[in-house]
């Protein structure tokens, strides 16, 4: 047996949430540490930079690949002509995007008035291609259980990511390495999905191109959505107050992404196919959910109130002074994160039940409050914002409950029960990391070594965690 074969074998022999974990903690711990290192050396601005950008590309990235990867995890009747009008509707939409975004290109340096977007410009707009044509073997792999292909793939990808920016940061001290840093990993991952998952495909049918669409397009308006919340923000503060002012305010929203996207998304992308299984038996679905939702908060919770609490030295040590300004909408949205790291699970409901239509429905009622808190906060600068987002957001948590429930025609309470036990186990495991951080501060300690202890006292409790979670796991109805 080859290395290589030898190392997939030990790779698909994991358990599903180590295989999955494991890759995904030595991803972002690349990812950090070349982060950190950029942001020392190069300062806010070329972050802001980049920020402007990405900010407004998203309007282009709405349609994505039209719902069509995620479609191919819940469908009960998938076949390879599906498969097909999959891949077609995802190639179409991305390189549609792109070609629109491409000929944008003058409106959006004319918008911000600096030149220097030119260039980023029209490389991130690959990614508009490459995304959607991604998320297709990614799916397939998800649906499969192949959970170390899914968090493998693109751990090569950030190591070949952080070499290509850290060896280009020697000779340029612009937004060129953390660009260089964006792109490469993506297309790495691309690359090695494709060859590795080997999707097959059939000419697809007018009828399985219907069906497909069918489940996108509700997808389509909520992520059209979705993204008018995420990043409207990016737009705003680049417009209102610069590219420094959103370089610190990207440094604090990407903490509040860190247990959203990583411990959420980790979990979620264990239980979707899972889920998707119990349908239709919607009060096990509910109760499964509730799990998830469970689960995710004891996780979240630690990290998220750990962020809160080191943020002075998190910043000054790891960072530096340049980025303090960050401080207080770090800490805002790193609290935020105790409630949205587990309440966000509830668009599981939408997926797995199908009704992506209901989906689009709430982000309709929901993304005009997120915008008008933007605005309301942008005289208060970043600091405003984030204040006026998180308030808005905690507002949205019971109607969003109660819409989800409503999908699965289960009681808001069972899914409720579930984020909110997470949230309260989560403190109590907090406990001893809020003591040594006040400990190590009523001592005078150095910043470096309070930062140390509740990094330390952070990585035992989330240790701990995992193995009473897992052995909780094993003792469940083999349904979940």
């Amino acid at each position: 047996m080859t290395s290589i074969a030898a190392l997939k074998a030990h790779l698909m022999a994991m358990p599903a949430s180590i295989a999955l974990g494991s890759g995904r903690a030595l991803t972002v711990a690349i990812e950090f540490a070349t982060t950190i290192y950029l942001m020392r050396l190069l300062g806010p601005e070329p972050f802001g930079l980049l920020a402007m950008a990405t900010g407004l590309l998203v309007a282009f990235a709405v349609f994505k690949d039209a719902g069509a990867g995620s479609s191919l995890v819940s469908d009960r009747r998938l076949t390879e002509s599906k498969a097909g009008a999959a891949s077609l509707i995802a190639f179409l939409f991305g390189l549609g995007a792109m070609l629109i975004a491409l000929a944008c290109t003058p409106l959006v340096v004319d918008f911000y008035g600096d030149e220097r977007l030119t260039p980023i410009w029209v490389i991130v707009c690959l990614s508009l291609w490459l995304a959607p044509m991604s998320s297709l073997p990614n799916s397939l792999a998800q649906r499969q259980h192949r959970f170390w292909l899914i968090s493998w793939v693109p751990f090569v990808g950030a190591v070949g990511a952080s070499f290509a920016a850290l060896l280009l940061v020697q000779t340029r001290q612009d937004f060129w390495p953390i660009l260089v840093f964006q792109v490469v990993g993506g297309v790495l991952s691309f690359i090695g999905l494709w060859l590795w998952v080997r999707p097959k495909l059939a000419r697809p049918s007018k009828q399985d191109v219907r069906e497909v669409f069918h489940f996108g397009r509700g997808l389509i308006g909520f992520d059209a959505l979705n993204i008018l919340n995420r990043y409207a923000d990016n737009v705003i503060i680049g417009f209102f107050l610069g590219s420094h002012a959103l370089g610190l305010y990207l440094l604090a929203y990407k903490v509040l992404m860190v247990p959203l996207l990583e411990i959420g998304g980790l979990i979620s992308t264990l239980a979707y196919p899972r889920l998707s299984r119990l349908a239709p038996q919607w009060q096990k679905v509910g109760l499964g959910l509730s799990h998830v939702m469970r689960d995710v908060g004891i996780f979240a919770t630690p990290l998220c109130l750990g962020l809160a609490l080191a943020a002075p030295e998190l910043i000054g040590v790891v960072f530096g002074s340049a980025w303090m300004g960050a401080l207080i909408p770090l800490q805002v949205l790193a609290l935020l994160g105790v409630l949205q790291a587990p309440f966000a699970r509830i668009g599981l409901a939408f997926t797995v039940s199908r009704n992506t239509g209901e989906m689009a429905r709430w982000a309709m009622l929901s993304t005009p409050a997120i915008v008008l808190s933007f605005f309301t906060g942008i005289p208060w600068g970043i600091e405003g914002v984030a204040i006026a987002y998180a308030a808005t957001s905690i507002a949205l948590l019971l109607p969003m409950l109660r819409i989800g429930a409503a999908v699965l025609g289960v009681s808001p309470w069972l899914l409720a029960k579930g984020g909110l036990s997470g949230i309260g186990i989560g403190l109590l495991a907090s406990l001893p990391l809020v003591a040594v951080y006040q400990v190590a501060k009523a001592a005078e300690l150095d910043a470096l070594i309070v930062l140390a202890s509740t990094v330390v006292t952070g990585i035992l409790i989330e240790a701990y965690l995992y193995m009473h979670a897992f052995k909780v796991r094993k003792r469940l109805p083999s349904a979940w």
